[in-house]
């Protein structure tokens, strides 16, 4: 009895999680719920659970083929890919030594040192002095095909085609770039190279250079803590009374050495002005003559939209001639690339008119720019010179004044207490003064050691590195198989296709009425003992469930069940005719009314004609009585469902549906309709306001939970009472049948 599944076993919904009948269908009732003041129920948690790693390896297994399947086709479409769109290129690099510590040097931590070094070698200010270096054979480095193919994108590319590591070694820093023309590539890498080195030892400068501006900061601070001390000790010297003239001498020789002091301090700062006045002068007076740096023409290049699609053409010319150089052997490859070099060429020449042409615009408005810049540095040195000429005649006075002072007062006597202690003070202050004066002498001097060296210069290799693109077919191949089978695992899941009993009784909050075992596989030789048993356990099963429901209808007055499903293919007629013949077994009459007039099947279940049947007693053609056939079970009647029409489905909107199954109910004690599924179609939606229950049919890893659901909602509104749902196609293997079973042996023998 399972020709019904098999049929309507390739019709299994898929797609969306609910379809657009369903969703107009939950759309209304959301809104008549609203209408009446309520709010909107929440879903079950059967359609709102998060996916897990369990219930996503259930989904997989269910789909494992085609997972599987599909996980390696995507796996190999990436590995051709890969080994397709990205060709091998020639790997070249340099090598420095990296020191973890070297007397005299910076005491940073290696690990953030090392870091710093391959954030140096990177750095735009490095790419760009590499850029404006020369080859080995007086060439521009940024006059190279390789750089001029990339146009002003050049840094960009740069920064991320340079790959650094430590690999071979914790000091050892390997440089490296990939490219197509390993010449080139070495050339750019040792430009790259002298440039790296220079910078660093530009940034070692700086920091002596810092160094030493701490230092002069902290004498500055200690000048000053000393020019204090001396205007305490001058005040003392005025408030205590003084006894001697040798007092009042010291007294003035402190303030006059205080004055000197400032008066050193504001030569200093004089020579200063002067020497930046002088300066800005000569620039000033170059600045017509001066060439314009070549950061300012290349920010201008890069915004004129009359090179942009210069570059544009340019980098796609090299494109295709590295693509065809890649695809293709000498000397074929330069015959064919030939013409993209020539229209490559012509580019290059139009690019150089171009910017020619704009060029003298460009140094005329930033000489303009950098002169009225000059003008303004010029004008405020000069301000500033003038406001300490005018300090250093106010300190020139003082000294003037304090010397006329002293020589009018002459030598005298011993010093106070008090004033002894200030120049105690004094004392030590001038030492550590003297000392940090030493120590910037030393600093000046100081020769720090590097802790770069180079240890290879860049070469063309050889052969080509494949072992990046292997990588990258590798680890790229294993993830998108782990994507792939997560992909399918979770388009399984968000199908929620029933796996377990629980996710109906918990998930939807169905009553589960019973289940029915999955059919076992044909094996190639037939086994009638495997086949008994598996009969007796289906018997077993049904039996189950017809007993529920009789205990029901002794209670419930149950005596005409509608037995329908979801959708299609999900076992509904397997569950009428197994639950009608059991009902016959246990001494029930009962009749089977094959409800489907669209997709009939039970005629053919029990082997008798089609017509006439349903459709046409719905038609008013013949009686309901003449109608009804024998089955070659016992106490067991089917009316089939007729030559089904449009006539026929609409007439199950009238009345005499009801009148039938009041007549059919006067004669037998069951009546199981076997009716369409409830989402497709209306038919289950009429024929359910004329029985007592709806039984529902769920089929493991078939039906799912989106549609039972939505089918319940749709039978809610004529208040269609669900008596449950039957679970078909449960794996029982692991049951014990051997009681059930050898009483069937016994009965048999």
């Amino acid at each position: 009895m399972n020709t019904t599944d098999t049929q309507h076993a390739g019709k299994t919904p898929s797609g969306a999680v609910f379809s657009p009948e369903q969703s107009q269908f939950l759309q209304s009732a959301l809104a008549m719920a609203t209408a009446h003041g309520e709010s909107a129920p929440s879903g079950p948690p059967a359609l709102s659970s998060t996916p897990t790693m369990s219930a996503l390896v259930q989904a997989l297994r269910r789909r494992w083929l085609l997972g599987v399947g599909l996980a390696c086709l995507a796996a190999v479409l990436l590995v051709l890919g890969v080994f397709t769109f990205m060709p091998p290129k020639y790997q070249v690099s340099i090598r420095l030594r990296v020191a973890a510590r070297v007397p005299g040097a910076d005491d940073i931590e290696f690990p953030i040192f090392k870091a710093n070094m391959e954030a140096l070698v990177k750095s735009p200010l490095v790419l760009n002095n590499a850029l404006n270096d020369k080859t080995s054979d007086g060439r521009e480095i940024k006059d190279l095909p390789l750089v001029r193919s990339k146009g002003l994108g050049v840094i960009e590319w740069l920064e991320k085609s340079l790959k650094t590591d430590f690999n071979l070694g914790p000091e050892v820093l390997r440089v490296a770039l990939a490219a197509d023309q390993p010449d080139e590539a070495a050339e750019l890498l040792n430009a790259i190279s002298r440039a790296f080195q220079f910078e660093y030892a530009e940034m070692e400068r700086s920091k002596k250079q810092q160094r030493l501006a701490e230092l002069r900061h902290k004498k500055e601070r200690i000048e000053d803590d000393l020019e204090v001390l001396r205007k305490q000790l001058d005040r003392i010297l005025r408030e205590v009374p003084v006894k001697d003239r040798e007092v009042q001498v010291q007294t003035l020789l402190n303030r006059r050495a205080g004055v000197e002091s400032s008066r050193r301090a504001n030569e200093d700062a004089i020579a200063k002005a002067e020497g930046k006045i002088a300066t800005v002068k000569a620039r000033l007076s170059t600045i017509d003559k001066a060439p314009i740096p070549e950061k300012a023409l290349f920010d201008v290049f890069a915004q004129a939209l009359e090179l942009q699609g210069i570059n544009k053409r340019i980098a796609d010319l090299q494109d295709q001639i590295n693509r065809i150089h890649g695809e293709y052997n000498e000397p074929f490859a330069s015959q064919r690339s030939q013409p993209l070099k020539s229209e490559m060429d012509a580019a290059r020449k139009q690019k150089l008119f171009q910017e020619a042409q704009l060029k003298p615009a460009v140094e005329e408005r930033w000489r303009l720019q950098t002169r009225e810049e000059l003008k303004d540095q010029l004008l405020i040195a000069g301000e500033e010179k003038i406001e300490l000429e005018r300090v250093k005649e106010r300190i020139s006075k003082e000294i003037v004044e304090l010397d006329i002072a002293i020589a009018k007062i002459g030598a005298g006597a011993g010093d106070p207490p008090g004033v002894i202690a200030i120049k105690d003070k004094i004392e030590v202050t001038k030492t550590a003064l003297n000392k940090t004066g030493e120590r910037i002498s030393e600093v000046e001097l100081e020769v720090p050691g590097s802790r770069l060296h180079l240890l290879q210069l860049a070469s063309a290799p050889q052969s080509k590195d494949r072992s990046q693109q292997t990588k990258i077919a590798g680890a790229g191949g294993v993830g998108v198989f782990i994507m792939a089978l997560f992909g399918v695992a979770f388009l399984e899941f968000r199908s929620r296709r029933i796996n377990m009993v629980e996710e109906v009784a918990q998930g939807l909050g169905m009553k589960v009425v019973g289940t029915i075992p999955a059919s076992p596989p044909r094996p190639k030789k037939p086994d009638p003992a495997a086949e008994h048993a598996w009969q007796a356990q289906l018997q077993e099963s049904v039996d189950a469930i017809r007993t529920v429901l009789m205990h029901q209808a002794r209670t419930d007055a149950l005596h005409v069940l509608m037995v329908t499903s979801a959708s299609t293919g999900e076992g509904k007629t397997t569950l009428a005719t197994q639950l009608a013949a059991s009902l016959s077994r246990a001494w029930k009459r009962v009749l089977v009314v094959d409800g489907d007039l669209r997709h009939s099947a039970a005629h053919k279940l029990f082997d008798v004609p089609q017509e006439p049947g349903l459709a046409e007693v719905l038609r008013g053609e013949v009686e309901a009585s003449d109608a009804v056939r024998a089955t070659a079970l016992s106490r067991l009647w089917v009316l089939p469902a007729g030559n089904g029409d449009q006539h026929a489905i609409q007439a199950l909107a009238q009345d005499n549906v009801r009148t039938l199954f009041e007549q059919l109910k006067q004669q037998y004690d069951f009546i199981i309709v076997d009716t369409p599924p409830v989402l497709p179609v209306t038919d289950s939606l009429l024929l359910g306001q004329h029985v007592d229950g709806v039984l529902f049919a769920v089929l493991k890893d078939i039906s799912r939970a989106p549609a039972i659901y939505a089918a319940q909602q749709k039978l809610a509104p004529l208040e269609v009472r669900t008596l449950g749902a039957v679970v078909l196609g449960i794996d029982a293997s692991g049951s014990d049948n051997t009681y059930g079973f050898a009483l069937s042996q016994a009965a048999k023998s």
